[in-house]
């Protein structure tokens, strides 16, 4: 993102091409000021967002993910990757253009998420970390990455996922 703004300096006409081009503008972070965000919102038009929570401070201290979140909540629609904690106010429910999810829970253990709705098939790459879902046939159709770290309620070791064998790990340190 610096390095875009960098570049929107060189010239007035950089600055516009730039402003106006959507493809530019793809991620809100949780690091960067929140009119940079809405900026980025702004001039993506009705391209799709990746939303990650960063858990770093920024200037200004901690913004707890429930705030930062929320703060995108209207845009859910166009969320086209997610990473950051276990929210099932947002992952619980269907979001057509969702491809990638990244996902930590918290070590003592969440109930198991209904993830999406039940209705993943978007999704091509799933990473969850000490994180429950409810597993059935058909979940994952289009999958090409699956990673799978301290995962409870899963009875299994291994998955059958797009001709593909999955190792997960379910051991607890």
């Amino acid at each position: 993102m610096r390095k875009l703004y960098g570049m929107r300096l060189v010239a007035k006409r950089w600055q516009e091409i730039i402003d106006g081009t959507p493809t530019f503008w793809t991620f809100v972070l949780s690091i960067l000021p929140p009119d940079v965000n809405e900026a980025t919102v702004l001039r993506s038009g009705n391209g799709l967002l990746a939303i990650v929570y960063v858990l770093t401070p920024r200037t200004g201290g901690y913004l707890s993910a429930k705030d930062f979140f929320a703060s995108w909540a209207h845009i859910f629609p166009r969320w086209s990757a997610y990473r950051g904690p276990l929210l099932s106010e947002y992952l619980a429910k269907p979001a057509p253009h969702l491809e990638k999810v990244i996902l930590k829970g918290s070590e003592s253990g969440d109930e198991p998420l209904e993830l999406l709705g039940g209705s993943a098939t978007s999704l091509r790459h799933v990473d969850l970390s000490h994180v429950s879902i409810r597993w059935k046939a058909g979940l994952f159709t289009r999958l090409k990455v699956l990673k799978l770290v301290k995962i409870s309620y899963l009875r299994v070791h291994s998955l059958e996922v797009s001709g593909m064998d999955v190792i997960t790990d379910t051991s607890s340190s």
